[in-house]
Order: structure tokens, then sequence, then C-alpha cells
């Protein structure tokens, strides 16, 4: 009856990882011949974005800080992220380019690929909040993976637009969250593990008593990263990828783009803390309006990240991408000094492990948590944002990204897959297997 109905069994997954192994062998062997290659003379089908890797990387490496300091010791520290989610779902755009132009060169779908891409982050949330959390309450109110699954199906709906409107969808999002923003809702203490104050946390399980409204309210506005505001960093990733990620022939083009980037970043950037900075001098003249304590008043990230915030995001996101294309694209990458390469080279690392290490370093906090409930006799809920001093959590995020790097590497030098080699090969197979036949496809 198995073989009959194609039901997969512990043969099927034992060839599915075989045929990954396989795989990474293949890229791995493609990656010996990099120093050659960028002897050879580039072409606009050989190309690759260094700074993409970097600014994923960076990322990836502040949000797992964040998130050792936050779980572990304070809840209040995310909100001084550097590099948070908002930055990672705008690189997440300027990959989605890269990649969809390349898709296009062969002739293949992207909308279906971004639909796949999608579906598995989906899926990898959801077994996530199983292992880790018992329930599915990480789906119903929209972390991380579940945002970056939307951003996914939101790229292959709109890479057909120019720039010029994609950043109009973008300003456009940003522009009315505030207004479709359910105060009433945001009200709803037990939806959070904050209430009101700030103060006492709470751990109220989301699966029993959640309604379809709920999720809809968690997903479009009152999650904890909604499609308001957050649809809009991948989408102006897009738009600003379309910009400075053309062919080499439109350097001069590319170099009037990264000026306009920088001079909005800035203005965008100045305008945030302008905000901020007459909401704690002269408050009066903010507290009229009808989106103060809803979209503007205050520093927060999270939940319902504030106006304040966005602006500071989207600003210094701009400017993040202005600096890394200087420095790792281009004519200057060739002349960096050493010290320089070997930044990019380090933070490239966890960029191109950004899945595996993001879902790695939830399994060891939540470990470390469950290994503090035990010694004390009490659940790990009760040692979120309790466990340790800061610093004391900042020592051990540290270590921790010290042992996965030389993990990556290991990964790397062994071709052993990683959640990434799965992603590849579930949702776009015909890509990786056209990516490993010559090393002059590899930087596709």
């Amino acid at each position: 009856w198995l073989e009959r109905e194609s039901i997969p069994t512990l043969e099927h997954l034992q060839r599915l990882f075989c045929r990954l192994h396989l795989a990474s062998t293949r890229i791995a062997s493609v990656a010996e011949s990099d120093d050659v290659a960028k002897k050879a003379p580039k072409t606009s089908k050989s190309r690759r974005f260094r700074s993409i890797d970097v600014l994923r990387g960076l990322c990836v490496f502040n949000m797992i800080l964040v998130h050792f300091g936050e779980y572990l010791s304070a809840q209040w520290f995310r909100n001084w992220s550097l590099f948070g989610t908002p930055t990672f779902l705008l690189v997440a755009g300027l990959s989605f380019h890269v990649l969809s132009e390349s898709a296009k060169r062969k002739g293949e779908g992207v909308s279906v690929r971004a639909i796949k891409r999608a579906i598995f982050l989906y899926l990898l949330q959801a077994a996530q909040s199983i292992v880790l959390n018992g329930n599915i309450d990480d789906i119903y109110t929209c972390e991380t993976l579940m945002i970056a699954g939307h951003a996914q199906l939101l790229l292959g709906m709109v890479h057909k637009f120019q720039a010029p409107i994609l950043t109009l969808f973008g300003a456009i999002i940003l522009g009315v969250t505030g207004a479709v923003r359910d105060e009433e809702f945001m009200d709803i203490d037990e939806y959070w593990r904050v209430n009101a104050e700030g103060g006492s946390v709470s751990f109220e399980p989301l699966t029993e008593d959640v309604e379809l409204e709920d999720i809809f309210h968690f997903h479009v506005v009152d999650g904890l990263f909604p499609l308001f505001p957050y649809a809009a960093f991948p989408i102006l990733g897009l738009a600003i990828g379309k910009l400075i990620y053309g062919p080499l022939d439109q350097a001069e083009s590319k170099s009037r783009n990264l000026k306009v980037l920088a001079i909005a970043g800035s203005m965008l950037l100045a305008s945030g803390v302008a905000l901020l900075m007459i909401g704690k001098l002269a408050p009066s003249l903010i507290e009229e309006s009808s989106l103060y304590g809803v979209y503007i008043g205050a520093w927060r990230s999270w939940p319902y990240e504030s106006l304040e915030h966005v602006l500071v995001s989207v600003g210094r996101s701009l400017l993040y991408v202005v600096v890394a294309t200087r420095m790792f694209d281009g004519d200057l990458a060739e002349k960096q000094p050493s010290w320089l390469g070997s930044i990019r080279d380090f933070f490239s690392v966890y960029g191109r492990f950004s899945l595996t290490l993001f879902s790695l370093h939830h399994v060891v906090i939540y470990g470390i948590l469950g290994i503090g409930g035990y010694m004390t006799g009490e659940s790990y809920l009760n040692m979120f944002e309790n466990m340790f001093e800061l610093k004391t959590s900042l020592v051990l995020g540290s270590v921790f990204l010290f042992v996965v790097y030389e993990l990556c590497l290991w990964l790397e030098r062994e071709s052993i897959p990683t959640l990434e080699h799965l992603q590849r090969h579930l949702c776009n197979s015909r890509l990786t297997i056209a990516s490993t036949a010559s090393p002059s496809k590899k930087n596709d």
C-alpha cells in the first residue's frame, strides 16, 4: 500500500539525504575554483554581490546576540538592535532580485519558486514552534519565519514592477500602518508576554482561545511582525536591487542611484530621530494626534513598531546597503585592505548559513532555559527574561556565535547538508542542478 500510494518512507528520506550530500559536494568542488573565477573577466551573468552575504550575516549575527540578551535577561534589549528583522527583510528583497534575474536568464519561473520558498518557511516555523513550545502559537502571532514567508509571496507577486512603483507600494504600507491598527485590539494584554506597564511576564497559550479574526489581526496589523509595516521592507529591498544591481555597463547610473539612496536614508534617519526628540522634549506637539500611542510617541520595535523606529530602521538600512555595496562590490572591493576582507569573509559565513543558524540558536536558548527550569524545579517559561544578568547572556551569545562560526566552516568543508541545502533542493532543484554543472554558473 505504501508503494502503491507513493507514501514517503525511511528509504525515501535516505535517498533524499544522500542526494543533498552529493549536491553539496558538487557545490564545494565548484567553490574551490573561486580564485580562478576572481581572475576571470566578470560579466553580468557571473557576478556575485558579496554585500548581500555580508548584510545578511550582520543581521543574523545581531539577531542571535539580541535574542540571547532578550530571552535570557531583558525584553527591552531588542529595542536597540542595529541589524534586526527590518534590515533582514530588506536584504531578502535585494537577494530576491538577484535570484529572479538569474531565473529569468534560464527561462525558469520566479513566482512558483517564491511560493515554494514561502511554504518551506511556514513549515519550518511550524516545526520550530511545535518542538520548542509544544504548540503552533508562533504561526498565529506571525513570528520571524512567517513574515519571511509572507515576504516571498509578496515579492513573487510584485517582482515585475519597476523600482518607482515598488517604492510607492512601500511608502503606502508604511504610511497607512497607523490607520489600520486596531487600538482596542492592542489593549488585549493576555495575547502578549509583557503587560501594558511592561513589568510582569505572562505566558497565556493562544492555541485554545484563538479565533480566525485573531489570526487575521496578528498577521495583518497586530502580530509580532505583521504585514503592516513589515511588508514594506522586502518591497523596498526589491526596488533597491533593481536600482543598484543592474548590468555592468550601467556603472554610472548605479553610482548616481547609490547617492540618491544615501540622501534618502539620511533624511529618513534624521526624521525618525527628530520625531523621537519631539516626543521626549515637546510631547504636547504630537499628543493631540490620533496616532499618538498607536503609531507615534515611543521608541518601540515590538509589539506594534512605532513610526520613530520604522523611520530609523528604513533610513539606516538604506545607508547599510550603500556602504556595503561600495565596500564589497565593484572596484573598491578589489582595493580594500586585508582587514576589511577578513570582516567581509567573517560575516559572509553567517550569511551563507543564516537559516540554519537562526533555527539552531532558538534550540540552544530554549535548551538553556530548560536546564535552568530543571535546576530550579520550575517551568522553563518562568525563566524567560529572568535567568541571567544581561552581561552574562551576552557572553553566552558571543560564545555561541564563535562556536557556530567554526561549525559552519566545518559543515562547508565536509559538504554536510544544512537547511539551506534542503530549501534549495525542495524549492528550486533545477537551479541547484544548473549551478553545480560548471564553475562559470556558480555565482548565479
